[in-house]
């Protein structure tokens, strides 16, 4: 596969795997990989103005996800990355801010897609400080 498509899926906390319980039926979350930042936008759009917010949303450096529960209480993921190319996506992981910071920071979906739509470039909108 061509970057920047990948296929995840996330399986965490299984009930009786051990530490504590968690609500919903078991597995984490589901991640869907759109081609680039610009289809998670559209796409966290479409839906938004369906009525489905994300119950948490992430600039994970390398990516930026808004995570949504279904009527079963799965988890899906929308994900895509932040960076163009390969090279930009990989030298994300050899930065202070990945170092410090693997997981990223959380997002306001609204003010994050606003300044995006607003023409802050790309680079500036998802840049971690370190």
């Amino acid at each position: 596969m061509e970057f920047p498509y990948s296929q995840v899926i996330g399986v965490f906390e299984i009930a009786d795997a051990g530490g504590p319980p968690q609500p919903g039926p078991g597995m984490h979350h589901t991640q869907l990989r759109h081609h680039s930042f610009e289809d998670v936008v559209t796409r966290y759009e479409r839906l938004k103005e369906c009525g489905v917010e994300p119950v948490e949303s992430w600039n994970h450096g390398p990516s930026t996800s808004f995570y949504y529960r279904d009527l079963d209480q799965n988890m899906v993921e929308i994900s895509g990355s932040n960076y163009d190319t390969e090279e930009g996506y990989l030298s994300y992981f050899d930065t202070e801010a990945y170092k410090k910071n693997f997981a990223g920071v959380e997002i306001d979906p609204v003010t994050f897609v606003a300044r995006y739509r607003s023409g802050v470039a790309l680079t500036d909108l998802v840049t971690i400080d370190a």
